[in-house]
């Protein structure tokens, strides 16, 4: 697994990408047992979950794959918080963002904002090796990216079972860092986009003034 992260006074921004199952394997899930065991029991995940439980269905047809990426990242959603012990917070020690590749959500929009990067360069970085490993019999291509809270006591103590159970239930392939063909050139680009976009908008971590001068020092100026 490779996973590429920036840390600094205890505020992670993490980068892990990888593979999304065929659709059809989602269909084999016992999908009772997860809303009881394993998905987040808020009202609202569960009124989400209810609408898109008819396409995981066995007999259900095949949709886009713009739709299926959507529901998958509702499903990562809804797994990651099922596990998750801070969800009684008001607010909780991580973000995170699932971007398949294909769709409004696809990772070479999310970057669009940045003056430096536009969505044609994002996917020749980021989407390099799809088609052949597509051909190589994996998955869709997808990334999770989240800022996390890692300070003693405040902040997150299991992000790693965190993203091991979500993984593992929704069966996310998670590439290798020597099955990057260009992983030096994504590292570098998302050492950029972490310090200069990225951790930058999650205000709630910045009422420390060291966090505020480390990723976004401009303000004291």
């Amino acid at each position: 697994m490779a996973i590429i992260e920036l840390r600094k006074y205890g505020i992670s921004a993490v980068f892990l990408d990888g593979y999304m199952p065929a659709f059809s394997e989602l269909k084999k899930i016992d999908w009772d047992y997860a809303a009881e065991h394993k998905l987040y029991k808020a009202q609202w995940a569960r009124d989400h979950f209810n609408r898109i439980r008819k396409h995981l269905e066995p007999e259900a047809k095949r949709q886009s794959a713009i739709i299926e990426s959507a529901i998958y990242a509702k499903l990562q959603r809804f797994t990651r918080l099922g596990y998750c012990p801070y969800t009684n917070r008001s607010e909780r020690p991580c973000e995170q963002w699932f971007h398949p590749s294909k769709g409004a959500d696809a990772m070479k929009y999310s970057f669009a904002p940045l003056p430096y990067i536009s969505p044609e360069e994002a996917a020749n970085i980021f989407y390099a090796d799809a088609e052949n490993d597509l051909l190589n019999g994996k998955g869709e291509y997808a990334c999770v990216i989240s800022v996390v809270d890692r300070r003693p006591e405040i902040g997150c103590s299991v992000f790693k079972e965190c993203n091991e159970n979500w993984m593992n239930f929704l069966k996310f392939e998670p590439k290798r860092k020597q099955d990057h063909s260009n992983y030096k050139t994504i590292k570098q680009t998302l050492m950029n986009i972490f310090i200069e976009h990225l951790i930058m908008e999650e205000h709630k971590y910045f009422d420390d003034r060291q966090l505020q001068r480390f990723f976004h020092p401009e303000w004291f100026h």
